[in-house]
């Protein structure tokens, strides 16, 4: 192989550049990489002195040295180059093995390439992946097992409760102001895997249902075991009130009380109009009104009222039977109102409280801190004030409600002239006819 390269100005030969099969014309075949050339170390040139320069002529491309004639290489000519004769295809044989190992003479020679169709290795773009539907049985078993662990929670929860509950539990016992004590004994306790007939209660320790905020016990026996609870006397229920129609001139000055015939409720009850300034104008001006009024007792419960007010052009005198008497503190003078048709009592009651100052500087004192107020209390006693700065008095007025007369005289009230004049006269009050 040495032997024909010296003999080749080019240096390759056809093993060194193998085969080509000329019969696929279409595929290109790449060339083995070349080894590298060693350059050749280049010797130094003999620098000749003494040589004249010599500037070549140039005559259509042609240069003129020496006269002699060298044509200048065009820089923008393509060579021709000589095609390439056909190289015979190389028979490839099993190796000669030498020495158990084979021997490759032919190395560096392509193979032949089969014809191999053209595969476009650029993948046309593929439909998107759809998400696959979740189907409804994944979304029924997720809903049964929910159910399951809902149901199992509340087996056990029932199953606690059951189990941790004791088979008796007392109740907050409310037992309403003045009624009677209750003998059932499904009012006092829960009753939890155990009859209730085969238990028994005691409830002799509540002694009084008239005292409201009362506390009392009470027992439950069953079989060996005894469970205690607490009752507390409350008061729930709204009073029952009964209206009366109020005559009354013009600017006259009346009060929520003046409507009430009766107001029915275990504490005392206390009167208030819902609208102060809409009375005022109701009071101005000639006509029927209805005037709302709210009616509070003493644990809060209250309810409201319409009662009808009448305002005349002049002031209506009513009858009635004037009665007063006098201690240390103040002068009472009660007026009994009377049906003008035979003076019998019509049960509404007028009550003036009048208290002498001796000191004015307390007189003054009290008016200067009252004297804008529709209702006060001065020494336990509530009403509206009135003062007298010659007299240096005060008055309080209120009504009555019959039946508060009823519970202060601890009897019924006479409804007769006579008979309600001598009733009070016994009392130590002093009466007369007079004006209402």
């Amino acid at each position: 192989m040495n032997g024909n390269n010296e003999n080749n100005n080019e240096g390759l030969n056809a093993v060194s550049l193998g085969s080509v099969d000329n019969s696929n014309q279409n595929l290109n075949v790449p060339i083995n990489d070349i080894p590298p050339v060693t350059p050749i170390p280049e010797e130094p040139m003999e620098v000749l002195d003494d040589v004249p320069s010599v500037t070549p002529e140039v005559l259509n491309n042609e240069v003129v040295v020496d006269n002699q004639t060298q044509v200048e290489p065009d820089i923008n000519a393509i060579p021709e180059v000589p095609p390439l004769e056909p190289v015979a295809p190389v028979n490839y044989d099993i190796p000669e093995v030498i020495d158990n190992a084979p021997v490759f003479n032919d190395i560096g020679t392509v193979p032949p390439i089969s014809d191999i169709p053209i595969v476009n290795n650029i993948a046309e773009p593929a439909e998107p992946i759809k998400p696959k539907k979740k189907g409804m049985n994944k979304t029924l078993f997720v809903v049964l097992i929910i159910l399951a662990l809902c149901a199992v929670g509340g087996g056990v929860y029932v199953l606690l409760n059951k189990t941790n509950k004791p088979p008796v539990q007392t109740k907050i016992v409310k037992i309403e102001a003045g009624s009677n004590v209750s003998t059932d004994i499904n009012d006092y306790a829960i009753f939890n895997n155990i009859d209730s007939s085969v238990c028994n209660f005691d409830t002799s320790e509540i002694t009084d249902t008239n005292t409201i905020g009362a506390k009392y016990r009470f027992r439950i026996t069953c079989g060996d075991k005894s469970y205690w609870g607490n009752a507390t006397i409350v008061d729930t229920t709204k009073p029952d009130v009964t209206l009366k129609e109020v005559n009354a001139s013009v600017n006259e000055e009346i009060t929520a009380e003046d409507f009430i015939a009766e107001c029915k409720d275990f504490s005392k009850c206390s009167y208030a109009f819902k609208d102060e300034a809409k009375l005022k104008e109701y009071l101005s001006t000639p006509s029927s009104y209805h005037v709302p009024i709210i009616v509070k007792d003493e644990s809060g419960n209250e309810v409201e009222v319409t009662g009808t007010l009448i305002v005349n052009e002049n002031s209506v005198s009513i009858m009635s039977l004037k009665c007063s008497k006098s201690n240390d503190k103040y002068e009472e003078l009660n007026k009994f109102g009377l049906n003008e048709e035979d003076n019998t009592f019509n049960k509404s009651t007028k009550r003036e409280y009048t208290f002498k100052f001796e000191s004015k500087d307390e007189y003054e004192k009290l008016r200067d801190e009252n004297k804008d107020k529709s209702e006060i209390t001065y020494s336990d006693i509530t009403g509206a004030p009135s003062f007298d700065d010659e007299d240096l008095t005060l008055t309080l007025t209120k009504k009555i409600a019959y039946s508060d007369l009823v519970t202060e005289i601890g009897s019924e009230v006479p409804t007769s002239y006579g008979e309600l004049k001598q009733f009070f006269e016994s009392k130590d009050y002093t009466c007369s006819l007079g004006y209402y």
